[in-house]
């Protein structure tokens, strides 16, 4: 983003330009915030759902804004914020399905997402056993 020299304002203060680097990047559930400095990082960090806005669920995938009483688990050094108990659960019975962005077309589901994937090994395993 730097290279095209794209301005993201500062999550915390607008006013600012974030510094599009890893360094000054938080990262919750999916999406990733950029800070103009050290200090509005650590403003966002003690205090997120301040400042977050929406969130994608990442076992429903949909778009929700997390407060105080939502649920959340730590899972591998990020923070994942859910709609509902029951996708909190769902994580943290199989974080490693639902941790990872699905590369999925615009409008699907992650039932369509993973019929697609699903589908997709059939085919290749087919082609094993064809000798193709």
């Amino acid at each position: 983003m730097n290279q095209d020299s794209l301005r993201v304002p500062c999550v915390v203060d607008p006013t600012r330009i974030a510094r599009i680097d890893r360094e000054s990047a938080t990262v919750l559930n999916w999406e990733v915030f950029f800070f103009c400095d050290e200090e509005a990082r650590e403003r966002f960090n003690r205090d997120p759902l301040r400042w977050c806005g929406a969130l994608t669920d990442p076992v429903t995938l949909q778009r929700f804004v997390p407060a105080d009483t939502s649920p959340q688990v730590r899972h591998e050094e990020r923070d994942y914020y859910f709609a509902s108990a029951d996708n909190r659960n769902a994580f943290a019975s199989d974080p490693a399905r639902y941790a990872t962005v699905p590369h999925y077309m615009l409008g699907e589901s992650r039932k369509d997402v993973e019929e697609r994937e699903r589908r997709k090994r059939e085919k290749a395993q087919e082609e094993a056993d064809s000798g193709r």
